[in-house]
């Protein structure tokens, strides 16, 4: 099965839909200001999409396998939407303008993102 990478076109409130698999881009977004550990995390693994907020088109996305010492901080600052559950990561308020990829299938969004990591 073959991706389509929304690099070319704008991701839209209509692309936001639940099992969707993401890659977050958040330059342009007050969650910079999180610990920087938390930012690279998330903007380094794929994470799916596990809620829709009807207001405004914003989603919530879920990060699996996400470090005992990450998570821990994500408790302490459980701030701009971060935050963590059990053994997740969750990112709240996500919206269209932050998701760098979207697609279907959670492994050729880690091929991407290997492949974008030694600029292939």
């Amino acid at each position: 099965m073959i991706i389509q990478f929304k690099i070319f076109e704008k991701v839209t409130n209509k692309d936001l839909t639940m099992d969707k698999y993401v890659v977050l881009d958040f330059y342009e977004s007050d969650v910079t200001e999180a610990p920087p550990q938390l930012v690279n995390y998330v903007q380094s693994n794929v994470g799916k999409i596990v809620n829709t907020i009807k207001s405004g088109g914003e989603v919530v996305v879920r990060f699996d396998n996400v470090v005992n010492n990450l998570l821990n901080l994500a408790r302490e600052f459980n701030k701009y939407g971060i935050t963590a559950d059990g053994k997740y990561l969750y990112v709240k308020s996500v919206e269209a303008n932050e998701i760098k990829y979207i697609g279907d299938n959670k492994e050729e969004l880690e091929i991407k993102l290997n492949a974008d990591k030694y600029n292939l």
